[in-house]
C-alpha cells in the first residue's frame, strides 16, 4: 500500500510540473514536437495544447489519489504509463533515426537534448507507474490510515524533489557558482 501511494506521489510531482511548465512554455514546446518529427504539420499544435493538460489531470488525480483512494487513481496511473511509454517511444524511435540533437520538451521546450539515459529514465517513470496499479499490489486499496499514506505521499515527493536537485546542481547548478569570466 505504502509502495502504491509513494509510486503515486513521485508520478505525480513528474507529471504536475512538467504539464505546467509546457502550458506557461508553449512555444518552446510547440518547436519541441515539432522537432521529433514523428506527427503530421496539422496535429502538432492540438498535441502540444492537449499533452500538458492530460499531464496536469493525470499528476493531479494520483496526488490525490495518494492521500484518498478513488477509482479515478487506477485510471490515471494506466494514463501515467501510457505517457511515459509515449514519452520513451518518441525518444528512442528519434535516437534510432540517428537525431540526438532535438530538444526532448520534457518540461516545457528547449534545453535537454535526448540521450538513451532520457529514453531510460521514460522507461523508470513507466514502472513506477506501474507500481501505481492497485491491481499489480495485493494489499486491500482501502488499508491504511490517512496519516501513513500522506507521510508516504510525502516521502515520494520528497524523492523526486532530491534527484530534481541533484540533477540542478551537477547539470546546471555548478553555473551558479561560476565566476563570470570561467
Amino acid at each position: 500500500m505504502l509502495t502504491s501511494t509513494t509510486a503515486k506521489a513521485v508520478i505525480a510531482s513528474i507529471l504536475l510540473p512538467s504539464g505546467l511548465a509546457k502550458l506557461t512554455n508553449r512555444r518552446s514546446f510547440v518547436e519541441a514536437v515539432r522537432g521529433f518529427d514523428l506527427l503530421p504539420k496539422l496535429a502538432i499544435p492540438p498535441f502540444a495544447f492537449t499533452l500538458p493538460l492530460v499531464e496536469i489531470v493525470v499528476g493531479g488525480t494520483l496526488l490525490i489519489g495518494a492521500v484518498f483512494e478513488w477509482l479515478g487513481t487506477e485510471w490515471s496511473a494506466a494514463a501515467a504509463v501510457c505517457l511515459f511509454a509515449m514519452f520513451g517511444a518518441a525518444v528512442s524511435i528519434n535516437l534510432l533515426r540517428g537525431r540526438a540533437n532535438v530538444a526532448c520538451g520534457c518540461f516545457g521546450g528547449g534545453g535537454r537534448k535526448l540521450t538513451w539515459a532520457l529514453a531510460g529514465r521514460s522507461l523508470l517513470c513507466l514502472l513506477i507507474s506501474l507500481l501505481a496499479l492497485p491491481h499489480l499490489h495485493r494489499v486491500p486499496v482501502d488499508s491504511g490510515n490517512i496519516a501513513d499514506r500522506l507521510n508516504a505521499a510525502l516521502l515520494g515527493t520528497a524523492l523526486v524533489a532530491v534527484v530534481w536537485l541533484g540533477e540542478f546542481l551537477i547539470n546546471g547548478g555548478i553555473r551558479l557558482f561560476q565566476s563570470p569570466s570561467s
